[in-house]
């Protein structure tokens, strides 16, 4: 019924049968049909923040974020507290880094996992380095591509889980 054409590494093979494994589930995702392209919109849940609600929903004594943010961001922020799935698109410079140094460090903090993947090694770097500078080294377990050893991720492991830092702390004044 289908054919598939293309240059895959082995790498990417091993994604793509992974994939494959998972078509049914995949195929009924509306963020992976919407990610694909298909013309159906993510308008089935509860509706997305706008900026305009964000000084009714957002309450500064509650917060955990470490960087500055407006309120397109802090609507992106509000949409990820309450588990909603997006997509943040915008050319450099606009903020989508610090957007997500705030979602991780405002999970982190109400006690939350948070799994950050993104397709290009500087987008990880920079999210990382943020976080670092605020302080939040210790709840980051860094595991990317080919190049990770194994030796290297029991010791970031190890180095996280001997870490005393402790997410349930309170929000900063």
């Amino acid at each position: 019924d289908g054919c598939w054409l293309g240059y895959f590494t082995f790498h990417k093979m091993v994604m793509f049968g992974d994939l494959m494994g998972h078509a049914t589930k995949a195929a009924a995702s509306s963020l992976l049909r919407e990610l694909a392209g298909q013309v159906e919109r993510l308008g089935d849940g509860p509706p997305a923040v706008c900026p305009e609600d964000v000084d009714t929903l957002f309450k500064p004594s509650e917060s955990f974020q470490v960087r500055d943010a407006d309120s397109s961001q802090q609507a992106c922020i509000e949409m990820a507290k309450r588990g909603d799935n997006m997509v943040i698109i915008g050319p450099p410079g606009t903020g989508k880094s610090q957007t997500i140094a705030n979602m991780i460090a405002e999970l982190v903090g109400q006690g939350r996992s948070v799994l950050f993947v993104a397709e290009k090694m500087a987008a990880l770097e920079v999210v990382q380095r943020r976080l670092a500078e605020d302080g939040l080294a210790d709840f980051c377990l860094e595991l990317h591509s080919h190049k990770a050893h194994k030796r290297t991720v029991i010791d970031e492991l190890a180095r996280t889980l001997a870490s005393e830092a402790d997410p349930e702390v309170t929000a900063p004044p």
